[in-house]
C-alpha cells in the first residue's frame, strides 16, 4: 500500500542511497542475470547495458528515480538479443501497486490486441522499484499540447475502447482489489496545488479550482449510480 506519511516525513539519506543503486551499472546486471530468465526463455547472461537516467529526484520526503536500460544479452545458443527495459522507484511504495495492477491486466488479455499495457517484469522490494519492459507510444495529453485545437475525437475512441475492456472483468471473482480513487484525495492535495497555482498566477489559481470542484462534483454524481 501507499505509506502516505512519507510525503510528510523526512527521508532517510540511507533510503535514497539504496533506492540510487539503480543507476549502479554492476547492481543492475546482477539484478538482470537473477531476474531475465524467469521473463526470457533464452536468456543465459547479460553482456551489455547502456543506461539513461530521465529522472533521478532526491529531495527532502521523496526520492524518484525513472531509468532506461538498453540490455544486451547472450541466449542461450550464444547469440545477442537486445531489450529494452525501464525501472521506476518511488520512495513511498506506490510502484508495487502500478506492478500489481499492470501485471493483472496484462494477464487478462491486455498483452495483445489494440488495447494493451506495457509488459511488467517484477518488483524489487529494497529499491522500491517496477521493471517493465519498454513500450513505443505517446501519452494522451500528449496530443493536448501539440495542438489545443485538434480534434481529438479518434484518440478518446481508442481511450474509450481501452476503458471499456478494463470494465469488463469481475475483479471480486479474482479477488483484487482495485484502488478506489477520488480525486479530493490525489497528491498533492488539490488545496495545496491550487494555491501554488494562485500565487505564481491569480488567474490561473481560479482556473484550477473551477477544474477541480467542477472534476469532483461529476466524481460524486458517477460514484452514486456506478460503483
Amino acid at each position: 500500500m501507499i505509506n502516505k506519511d512519507a510525503y510528510a516525513k523526512p527521508l532517510e539519506e540511507a533510503v535514497k542511497k539504496i533506492m540510487a543503486k539503480v543507476l549502479n551499472k554492476a547492481f543492475v546486471i546482477k539484478v538482470f542475470n537473477d531476474n531475465l530468465h524467469k521473463h526470457y526463455k533464452d536468456f543465459q547472461k547479460v553482456e551489455k547495458i547502456e543506461l539513461t537516467p530521465y529522472k533521478q529526484h532526491r529531495g527532502k520526503t521523496t526520492a524518484v528515480f525513472v531509468v532506461e536500460y538498453k540490455v544486451t544479452y547472450l541466449t542461450k545458443d550464444n547469440k545477442r538479443r537486445t531489450v529494452e527495459i525501464f525501472v521506476s522507484a518511488h520512495s513511498n511504495g506506490l510502484r508495487k501497486e502500478a506492478f500489481a495492477k499492470n501485471q493483472y491486466l496484462y494477464n487478462k488479455g491486455f498483452n495483445k490486441g489494440k488495447f494493451k499495457v506495457t509488459k511488467p517484469l517484477f518488483y524489487i522490494e529494497e529499491q522500491r522499484g517496477y521493471f517493465y519492459v519498454s513500450s513505443i507510444g505517446r501519452r494522451l495529453f500528449s496530443f493536448f499540447t501539440e495542438n489545443p485545437q485538434a480534434d481529438l475525437g479518434s484518440s478518446f475512441k481508442l481511450v474509450v475502447g481501452w476503458l471499456k475492456k478494463l470494465h469488463t472483468f469481475d475483479y471480486d471473482q479474482d479477488k483484487f482489489t482495485w484502488t478506489s480513487f477520488s480525486i479530493a484525495n490525489m497528491i498533492p492535495k488539490p488545496p495545496r496545488f491550487i494555491r501554488e497555482f494562485t500565487e505564481e498566477d491569480k488567474e490561473q489559481g481560479q482556473l484550477a479550482e473551477k477544474l477541480y470542484k467542477g472534476t469532483l462534483k461529476l466524481e460524486k454524481e458517477y460514484s452514486k449510480k456506478i460503483k
